[in-house]
């Protein structure tokens, strides 16, 4: 894998980790090292996605990948190998991590460089 970038562990101990250059994750079991590359979905040709950081729910298990790229989140459905993909409301949202709230939400925070290029042109 090219470009790994944060890794997290699901409650089956299999390590999952963003694959920032290849936009893709991959899900790695350390007990047996095999590994499980899932290229993230695009919605128009060209688009080359890269996924920053992911992180794991700790209900649900699914995984939650950002992207610096392209305005949108997804949220990875290990059981189904299943994306589903969330836009967000901003653009250039460059988001930076996953947290979760007591009641389950994903929160994602960001930071969008430059300043200048947020919708409305202040930070």
């Amino acid at each position: 894998m090219r470009g790994p970038r944060r890794q997290r562990f699901d409650a089956n101990g299999m390590l999952w980790v963003a694959e920032f250059s290849d936009g893709a994750i991959a899900r790695i079991d350390t007990a047996r090292w095999d590994v499980r590359i899932c290229k993230l979905p695009v919605a128009a040709a060209g688009e080359i996605p890269a996924p920053y950081a992911l992180a794991v729910h700790p209900v649900t298990q699914d995984i939650w990948i950002n992207d610096t790229m392209l305005d949108v989140a997804w949220r990875f459905i290990p059981a189904e190998e299943a994306f589903v993909t969330y836009p967000l409301p901003l653009t250039p949202t460059y988001t930076r991590d996953f947290t979760f709230t007591d009641k389950g939400w994903a929160c994602t925070a960001n930071n969008p460089i430059p300043a200048a290029s947020l919708e409305g042109g202040v930070p």
